[in-house]
């Protein structure tokens, strides 16, 4: 898929960054509402996990193949540096 399904703004200017109390809030609440109380740390690890798979494959069926490889090789590249 190659549309947008949602945005998020990161930037130093973003009211997350410089009014982090309301930033904080504002995370608790949409935590509150989607997130179940229930779940469980390794049943979301498995998910990313398979959404991460799923991902990849569909990467490599519409050929973003240099895409992949890019990624890969940045993440190598900065792997343990704090961001």
């Amino acid at each position: 898929m190659r549309d947008f399904l949602a945005n998020f703004r990161i930037h130093a200017n973003a009211k997350s960054s410089t009014i982090n109390h309301i930033g904080r809030k504002e995370h608790q609440g949409i935590m509150r509402r989607y997130i179940s109380k229930d779940l469980n740390k390794w049943i979301l690890k498995y998910s990313k996990f398979i959404c991460t798979i799923r991902r990849f494959y569909k990467y490599i069926i519409q050929g973003d193949t240099d895409y992949i490889l890019k990624g890969f090789i940045r993440r190598t590249i900065n792997y343990g540096k704090k961001k």
